[in-house]
């Protein structure tokens, strides 16, 4: 975690590394530091908003080069981050991850950030309950993170005007994941010593079987001048055998009513959570997290994949036969392209990722160009690779005429969708492509298997012909 000011901002992050220890450090350290490197350096256009996103990205792009520069050490490493950014009264929350920020005002605790997780996504879309999404196997599995892909959405709150005695706390997963909102809000209840209350929450989470890196800020604001910071233990990454405490509580003066105010800040980049930050006055306390469990609903969340497997087949199946008469009845010069040996399973146990292995075998009269949808890409044609990286829609790969070419693709777990890449088929000319393949997916809940033969005509150069993908 980290402190930093700029002429007209003062900033607290707190970052959460992930890929291993050595990986998990360097990219929280990469995003605490080169936040700090672009805010303070640069000249700050006329939004911090629009300085910030600027920030996050170039931060995220190397980020992701030092995840795919073939280094093990580094391989799939990625952090999430939360934020607070205070300019004179006004206060408001940048995030990315499961890193939360929470507002504790006169004896209530209301959450600032939103998730960005598939659970999260899956309760936004009325898929799952709070109570279902609280026990389920993949809630930790992260939408959105540094590092894990090339365009970022960071989540950026509408501003909100701090009182004397407002407290804002900064956490990673390690605490939220184990202290349900009631839980922090009863900490929070017993200590008036910012230093007290953050060493209270780290032990409580302990105490409730936390396992993981357990960082926390405290920023409380007050009219007294000067803020008091305490020693902050080494960063690290995520997992670990043995819980890393941080923390640190910052006390904030806050200037006079009389004083000039900063310029108001412009619309929020990312609206994720605007009606918990426009309405805390009148919020009621929130149950802002819980401790993982296996829950007596599994069955329930088993249910809901299979009868959203069920549908999913039967579109694709319908949709799959609509193109494959449709290409039987215009084509006219045929290309085939044959996607075998397709197969997807699970990355690492804690990296949250699939990867994908499929050899094409290119029997056509004219060159292809092939779009990749995923998060990282590596492309070899006749034992040679021609091309690695992370997926940009930007650039097709061409292939040769004739041939075989071995992709392998891999991206963020989707519960929603059960291949998490997806391929492209560009096309010169008038063209038909045949697309088969059989995604074997190995998941938590069960093992399914979606066979995929989509035909397809197209004319014009760079026009997408179809991906296989089940949704």
């Amino acid at each position: 975690m980290g402190r930093f000011r700029t002429p007209n901002a003062e900033f607290f992050v707190v970052a959460d590394g992930m890929g291993g220890h050595k990986g998990g450090s360097q990219a929280a350290s990469m995003v605490l530091d080169g936040l700090q490197q672009a805010l303070v350096a640069r000249p700050q256009p006329r939004s911090l908003r629009a300085a910030l996103r600027s920030a996050a990205g170039d931060v995220n792009l190397a980020v992701c080069a030092a995840a795919t520069s073939g280094d093990p050490t580094t391989d799939h490493m990625g952090s999430t981050a939360v934020l607070l950014v205070v300019r004179g009264r006004e206060v408001f929350v940048g995030h990315l991850g499961d890193s939360r920020a929470y507002l504790w005002r006169q004896g209530r605790l209301v959450q600032l950030t939103r998730d960005h997780t598939w659970v999260q996504q899956l309760v936004d879309q009325n898929l799952l309950t709070e109570e279902e999404a609280r026990h389920h196997p993949e809630a930790s599995v992260l939408a959105h993170a540094f590092g894990r892909q090339s365009e970022l959405p960071i989540a950026l709150s509408p501003g909100l005007a701090a009182r004397r005695g407002d407290a804002v706390l900064l956490c990673s997963d390690g605490l939220s994941g184990y202290l349900a909102g009631d839980e922090i809000a009863a900490v929070l209840s017993r200590h008036d010593d910012p230093q007290l209350a953050a060493e209270a929450l780290i032990e409580a989470a302990l105490a409730a079987g936390g396992h993981d890196n357990i960082t926390v800020q405290l920023i409380v604001f007050t009219e007294r001048p000067g803020w008091h910071s305490h020693r902050v233990l080494p960063r690290q990454g995520k997992p670990f055998r043995r819980p890393t405490r941080s923390s640190r509580p910052a006390l904030l003066p806050l200037p006079s009513a009389t004083s000039s105010a900063s310029p108001p800040a412009a619309e929020a980049v990312s609206a994720s959570t605007p009606q918990a930050v426009s309405a805390l006055a009148e919020a009621e306390p929130v149950d802002a997290g819980a401790r993982p469990a296996h829950g007596h609903r599994l069955d329930t969340v088993l249910r809901r994949c299979c009868w959203g497997l069920g549908g999913t087949l039967a579109v694709l199946v319908l949709l799959a036969l609509a193109l494959w008469l449709g290409a039987h009845r215009w084509a006219s010069h045929l290309t085939r392209v044959e996607l075998g040996d397709l197969w997807v399973h699970r990355g690492p146990e804690q990296s949250g990722l699939l990867q994908a292995h499929a050899s094409l075998r290119l029997s056509n009269r004219t060159p292809i160009r092939l779009r990749l949808h995923g998060l990282r890409y590596r492309v070899e044609v006749e034992g040679h690779e021609i091309a690695r990286g992370i997926w940009s829609p930007a650039t097709p790969l061409e292939l040769p005429a004739h041939g075989s070419a071995k992709v392998e693709l891999q991206a963020d777990l989707d519960p929603n969708r059960l291949a998490g890449v997806a391929l492209t088929i560009l096309g010169r000319g008038s063209v038909s492509t045949r697309i088969e393949a059989e995604i074997d997916a190995q998941w938590r809940l069960g093992r399914f298997k979606i066979p995929l033969s989509i035909e397809r005509r197209q004319s014009g150069l760079g026009v997408p012909m179809d991906r296989a993908g089940g949704r």
